[in-house]
């Protein structure tokens, strides 16, 4: 990730930008700082059962929400 900045319009929120993507993501303040590694999925996508248990994101989404954004990449472990 190539920064965080604190979103100007909302106290709980930060503005991220990661490395090759030409956009901004809006995350939660605090779960990013520079250098973390992320798992990005576009919005509108549809994630595989398989990859949500393999990647370990269950937790990150939900069956209302047909993907997850932006989140940490520590919950995978590929040992």
């Amino acid at each position: 990730m190539n920064s965080a900045n604190p979103h100007p319009n909302a106290d709980r929120l930060d503005i991220c930008t990661f490395e090759g993507m030409a956009y901004q993501v809006i995350t939660a303040k605090g779960n990013f700082k520079y250098g973390d590694l992320a798992f990005y999925f576009p919005i509108d996508s549809i994630i595989s059962e398989k990859f949500v248990d393999e990647l370990r994101i269950r937790p990150y989404s939900c069956k209302k929400l047909r993907a997850v954004t932006a989140i940490p990449s520590k919950p995978y472990n590929s040992g």
